[in-house]
């Protein structure tokens, strides 16, 4: 039987060459489940690209059938290159661009049903015993569609309620947490957020994106969630989640902690990421007094400003590792929807 998300990827003409690619690209390694592996950890950390925000002028591959020599990545940048070289109409480049198989072409790269669907069977492949999600704007149909795979983002009293249906006042910060602290669900959102109000355009039950965390019930057990809210100078909240785990097979307690940090691909940007990772830890640590080891899922969500990374890298992709719950690690396998989405918007 063909996978869900190959299924939804033919039925919006997606050529067989492209779905061929993204298996390849997809390398998810066997679980290990044997006693050795007790020492270890997996994690699935995967910046999603919220479908409110999906629709923001990347240009992508060309993944329709049939394929066309016209419509490919290469021949759009080089467009863009030369129109910038000349001082150009960058409009009149867009309009060119903006024909009706590009349009198609972008709508079934970012389809969030077919990403949704791609998602779960990484899940399902992986059996990761954590799952840390950035720019997730589907927290309610995410909670219930992973809690059939086995696992759950909540303590037991806990219920997802919206931020933008529980009337927060703009400017307080303690009204942000009180609320996070009361559905005791592992999920820090951006509110109000630039996803919602984008979104808000074509379906009315849009939801805000945020930071989430999620643990294999077999393995893991969640003593604690905690939040870190920060709050920008235009009164929009966001925060970091951390949550206490607890291993079943040997009591080992451990934390995660999830948040999304500011981009940018130069070294200043770099560093400037670095800084605020440890003012939004080290704030954590001095506001509960733990000195437990951290497993610190971080995701620097880098624009792609030159061709060759633009070329090379997708802007949205999961990447699974392995870990002592006492190390800091960054994930080192990269998969993909089918179509990468190449960092550069449309002019």
């Amino acid at each position: 039987m063909e996978a869900p998300s190959r299924a939804r990827a033919r039925q919006l003409g997606v050529s067989d060459a492209a779905l061929t690619a993204a298996a390849c690209a997809l390398e998810v390694q066997p679980r290990n489940d044997a006693p050795a592996a007790g020492t270890t950890v997996r994690v699935l950390q995967w910046n999603v690209l919220a479908e409110g925000l999906s629709n923001d002028g990347f240009l992508v591959q060309d993944v329709l059938h049939p394929a066309e020599e016209a419509c490919t990545l290469q021949v759009a940048l080089a467009a863009m290159d030369e129109v910038r070289a000349n001082g150009g109409d960058m409009t009149r480049l867009k309009a060119q661009l903006g024909t009706p198989r590009p349009a198609k072409n972008h709508a079934a790269v970012v389809d969030w049903a077919r990403r949704w669907e791609c998602i779960k069977e990484v899940v399902v492949a992986a059996q990761p015993d954590v799952i840390t999600l950035q720019e997730f704007d589907h927290m309610a149909d995410g909670g219930r569609e992973l809690a059939q795979l086995g696992y759950e983002c909540a303590l037991p009293h806990g219920r997802y309620i919206p931020a933008h249906e529980a009337g927060l006042a703009k400017g307080d910060p303690q009204a942000y947490l009180a609320h996070l602290e009361k559905q005791a669900v592992a999920f820090a959102p951006n509110a109000p957020s630039t996803c919602r109000k984008l979104a808000l355009r074509t379906n009315a039950s849009a939801d805000d994106d945020g930071c989430a965390v999620f643990w294999r019930v077999s393995t893991l057990v969640a003593e604690q969630i905690e939040f870190l809210p920060f709050q920008d100078v235009i009164k929009k909240y966001s925060g970091a989640v951390r949550v206490t785990l607890r291993r079943r097979c040997d009591g080992a307690s451990f934390c995660v902690v999830c948040t999304h940090l500011s981009s940018g691909d130069k070294a200043a940007d770099e560093a400037a990421r670095l800084c605020e990772l440890e003012a939004r830890l080290g704030s954590h640590r001095c506001s509960t007094g733990w000195h437990r080891a951290w497993l610190r899922c971080r995701l620097f969500s880098a624009s792609m400003r030159t061709r060759r990374r633009s070329e090379r890298r997708s802007a949205r992709s999961g990447r699974s590792y392995e870990a002592s719950p006492a190390s800091t690690v960054c994930g080192t396998t990269r998969s993909t929807p089918t179509g990468p989405i190449a960092g550069r918007r449309t002019p």
